[in-house]
C-alpha cells in the first residue's frame, strides 16, 4: 500500500487527537479574534492551502456574520500593495501544512509592510518550530497529522478541522463541535463500509472528476477536485451544486465521474441535478448524513450514518474524493507517492 493510502485512511485517527487539541486552545483562540472586535479576517494559503482558505473564510461568515475573505498567497505575495485598503485593518489567518512555503511567509510579511503595522496572524500548522509559526501571534500546531506524501491527505482534513473549531468558537456555537466529533467517531466505519465500492467505482472507465459541494464544504470539495489531479493525474473539477447547470453540464458524459454533497438542504432540487448526471451517462456518486431517497442510477449513495451540520459532514465527503483518486490511481499504473511535477512544498527562489 502506498504511503498516500495509509495516511489518507489515518486520518480519523489524527482527528480524533486535533479535536482535543483544539478544544483545550479554545480560550486563546477566542482571545485572538475578540482583539479586532468586528475587523474582517483575511485567509492565505497556497495550493490545499488556498482551498481550506475558502472554507475557513465561510466557516467564520456564516457563523458569525464577521466579513471574511480568501486569498491566494502567491497574489497578495505579488500585489500586497494594491491589496493594503482590503487587508491592512483586519486579522490574519495561514492554514498550511509544512509552514515554510515561500508564498505564505512573504505574504504575510509584505502585508505588514504595506499596512505599516504588525497586522495579526494565526497559524494552523501541521509540524513545529516553522517560519510561519515564527511569524504568527498564535499558532496551532498539529505534528501528528502531518503528511510525509507530496500530496495532501489527512493534513488537509485536520486543517479544516481546526478551522471549523475556530469559527464556532468565535461564535459560541456547541452544535459544530459536537456535529464534528461525531463526524470524526463516524469516520473509520464509514472508511471501511464503502472500501470495496470505491475501488470498483475507481477502476471504472472515466477520465475525470467533478465534485459538487455548497456553503462551507465547497472549499474543501475543491481540494477534493485537486487530489485527482494531484494523485492519479486526472482532470479534477469543483462547482456548487446547482451552479452545475450554467454551463458545466454541457462537459459532463460517460467519462466523467460526478462526486455530489447531499447535505439536506433543497434536496428535490439535488436529485433533479444528480438525475440530470445520470441521464447524461456519468458515473455518480453521492454523500449524505443519514440515507436520503436514492436517484436512479447512482453508482453509490454513501451515508455516514448520522444526521450532521453540512460543516461536519464536508470530513467523510472530502475522504470518498481521496479514496476515488488514490482507486483510480491504483488501476490506472501510477505510483501516489511519485505524482509528476508536484513537490511537497514550493520554495521560491
Amino acid at each position: 500500500m502506498s504511503r498516500t493510502a495509509l495516511e489518507m485512511d489515518a486520518q480519523f485517527e489524527a482527528l480524533e487527537r486535533t479535536f482535543r487539541s483544539v478544544l483545550a486552545m479554545r480560550g486563546d483562540i477566542r482571545r485572538f479574534f475578540a482583539s479586532a472586535p468586528g475587523a474582517s479576517v483575511h485567509y492565505l494559503g497556497c495550493g490545499s492551502g488556498y482551498a481550506l482558505c475558502r472554507s475557513g473564510a465561510r466557516q467564520l461568515a456564516v457563523r458569525t456574520g464577521r466579513p471574511a475573505s480568501a486569498w491566494a498567497a502567491g497574489d497578495v505575495l505579488l500585489h500586497a500593495g494594491r491589496y493594503a485598503a482590503a487587508m491592512s485593518g483586519g486579522l490574519l489567518v495561514a492554514p498550511t501544512r509544512s509552514g515554510r512555503t515561500t508564498e505564505v511567509v512573504r505574504a504575510v510579511e509584505a502585508v505588514r509592510a504595506a499596512a505599516g503595522r504588525r497586522v495579526p496572524l494565526l497559524s494552523v500548522v501541521c509540524a513545529t518550530d516553522t517560519p510561519v509559526g515564527a511569524l504568527s501571534d498564535l499558532c496551532v500546531e498539529l505534528p501528528w497529522a502531518f503528511d510525509e506524501s507530496v500530496c495532501q491527505t489527512r493534513s488537509v482534513s485536520n486543517l479544516y478541522l481546526a478551522q471549523a473549531l475556530a469559527a464556532a468558537f468565535v461564535a459560541d456555537d456547541a452544535r459544530l463541535p459536537a456535529d464534528l466529533q461525531r463526524a470524526v467517531a463516524a469516520g473509520p466505519g464509514f472508511r471501511d463500509r464503502y472500501a470495496a465500492a470505491l475501488k470498483g467505482i475507481a477502476a471504472q472507465d472515466w477520465t475525470e472528476a467533478v465534485v459538487l459541494a455548497d456553503g462551507e464544504a465547497s472549499g474543501l470539495a475543491a481540494e477534493g477536485a485537486l487530489a485527482f489531479l494531484e494523485i492519479a493525474g486526472i482532470a479534477g473539477r469543483q462547482y456548487h451544486v446547482l451552479d452545475a447547470r450554467h454551463g458545466p453540464m454541457a462537459t459532463i458524459g460517460r467519462k466523467t465521474l460526478v462526486l455530489v454533497l447531499r447535505d439536506g438542504e433543497g434536496d428535490p432540487a439535488v436529485r433533479a441535478l444528480i438525475a440530470e448526471t445520470v441521464s447524461r451517462g456519468a458515473t455518480v456518486v453521492a454523500c449524505s448524513g443519514l440515507p436520503r431517497t436514492p436517484v436512479p442510477g447512482t453508482a453509490l449513495e454513501a451515508t455516514i450514518g448520522v444526521a450532521l451540520d453540512p460543516a461536519a459532514q464536508a470530513l467523510p465527503f472530502l475522504y470518498l474524493a481521496q479514496a476515488l483518486a488514490v482507486g483510480k490511481a491504483e488501476a490506472l499504473g501510477i505510483d501516489p507517492d511519485r505524482p509528476d511535477g508536484i513537490t511537497a512544498w514550493v520554495a521560491l527562489p
